[in-house]
């Protein structure tokens, strides 16, 4: 059941008027001018910038008979991962906390999602398919679980996976990625398998440690990590063609982590060696890098999980502990 973090809460005391999510940070844009912008840094989450509320009495008495340090009680993401956006916000998987997080962005809260009967173990991707059930990929758990508007959860692939770090939702089907197992595999609805894509191997239709999964304008595309490169797979498993290579610049991978695509089918990928996502039009043809190493604004520290709605890009920082949001435009370098 979700369960409302009260101290989240105290993020939205500062918040940016046009964006709550937004700490004063200086205008950043991708490509850099006098380029046009294909993206802008807009916020960060959590803002660290935001004070927190001071509590109730009550609370205040209550936290200091069971020795509870408000100091320590600041909201924070331990690795946020996994993302999925949706009207409003976003959602996010953080692994290491073993916590999945519903944001919303005005008013700015945030819902602690967590089912009866299961503990999360290491949520690493997340899904919605349109009955809105939200998929969560446990990769420690070997499984994914469906938690349903209602608040109840079944756990699906039990069994049959060994690590999941993707999942998507295509054509009725819910599509796995298996990166031990150099495999997608397709379940439907109540969580039968229906068939593996993809098997270890240099092949085209072949992956070696596939990491991420999305859908994408009826098609799978899959982040093949140590073939650096995205395959492109039918819903019956047909491939589809591909492309990426390794190397430092222009849009090749050195370590690509996981995917986004906008609604105009644009695709944004993160890469964990070079520090920063590249955006690439929906034929795979290069268009801009976004961000660079580091901390401060618009740098990343391992870039991870990813996700596009309503006109910005969602981008989990994992080792800065934030999730940075970018506004895209409709202009392509």
């Amino acid at each position: 059941m979700p369960r409302l973090l009260p101290l989240l809460l105290a993020l939205a005391a500062c918040a940016h008027a046009a964006d709550p999510a937004a700490a004063p940070a200086p205008a950043r844009q991708w490509p850099q001018e006098p380029a046009p912008a294909l993206a802008r840094l807009s916020g960060v989450f959590p803002d660290p910038s935001a004070p927190l509320q001071t509590p109730p009495l009550w609370r205040r008495i209550l936290d200091a008979v069971v020795g509870i340090d408000p100091e320590k009680q600041r909201p924070a993401l331990v690795r946020p991962f996994g993302l999925l956006a949706e009207p409003g916000g976003f959602v996010v998987a953080d692994p290491d906390a073993a916590r999945v997080l519903r944001v919303r962005l005005s008013p700015l809260t945030a819902l602690e999602l967590s089912c009866p009967d299961l503990e999360w173990q290491m949520p690493m991707a997340l899904a919605a398919d349109p009955q809105g059930t939200l998929l969560v990929a446990d990769a420690a758990a070997g499984w994914v679980v469906a938690l349903a508007e209602d608040g109840s959860c079944r756990k699906l692939g039990e069994g049959e996976l060994e690590r999941p770090s993707g999942v998507a939702f295509l054509d009725g089907q819910i599509f796995v990625v298996d990166p031990p197992a150099h495999a997608v595999l397709a379940f439907d609805r109540q969580g039968a398998l229906q068939r593996r894509i993809g098997s270890r191997g240099d092949e085209g239709n072949e992956l070696n440690f596939p990491t991420a999964v999305a859908a994408v304008k009826g098609s799978l595309l899959v982040v093949d990590a140590l073939h650096f490169r995205v395959a492109r797979f039918s819903p019956a498993g047909e491939f589809l063609g591909a492309f990426g290579e390794e190397g430092d610049g222009g849009g090749a991978f050195g370590r690509p982590k996981a995917l986004a695509a906008d609604e105009r089918g644009r695709l944004f990928i993160s890469d964990a060696a070079h520090q920063l996502v590249l955006a690439f039009a929906g034929d795979g043809r290069f268009l801009s890098p976004i961000g660079e190493p580091g901390n401060g604004p618009g740098q990343f520290d391992l870039p991870a999980g990813m996700a596009a709605g309503e006109g910005r890009l969602y981008v989990a920082d994992s080792y800065n502990h934030r999730i940075q949001i970018f506004e895209l435009s409709g202009d392509e370098p």
